[in-house]
């Protein structure tokens, strides 16, 4: 009968550990070239945007808008009568953050204005 050698432990962890970076590499370029329809990379849709832009001017004073009061607004206002959300809506988490740089942006031009 033939005799086969089994790699001994390190010798595993190193191929395991290659698999794994070489893993890691690809998905990294994947996500940098946007070739995956992740939502997390995606852009964030500019109708949901200028909607955010809309709310802002709605109220004399911007800080008192709070980004989850925005984005519940949003979701007010794109829910169908089935009670459905468009596919391409932004998670919480986009639409949040999404409003919370929005509102920082428009505080630092009013800052310059004033300055």
């Amino acid at each position: 009968p033939k005799r086969y050698t089994l790699p001994n432990e390190t010798t595993r962890k190193q191929e395991i550990s290659k698999l794994f970076d070489k893993q890691k590499k690809n998905t990294s370029k994947e996500k940098a070239s946007g070739d995956n329809n992740n939502k997390s990379y995606a852009k964030f849709p500019e109708i949901y945007a200028n909607a955010f832009k809309r709310y802002m001017k709605e109220v004399e004073d911007e800080s008192t808008i709070k980004p989850k009061e925005a984005y519940d607004k949003l979701v007010e206002d794109y829910t169908d009568e089935n009670g459905r959300l468009p596919s391409d809506f932004p998670s919480y988490k986009q639409g949040t953050s999404k409003f919370s740089g929005m509102k920082t942006t428009y505080r630092k031009q009013q800052l310059k204005e004033i300055l």
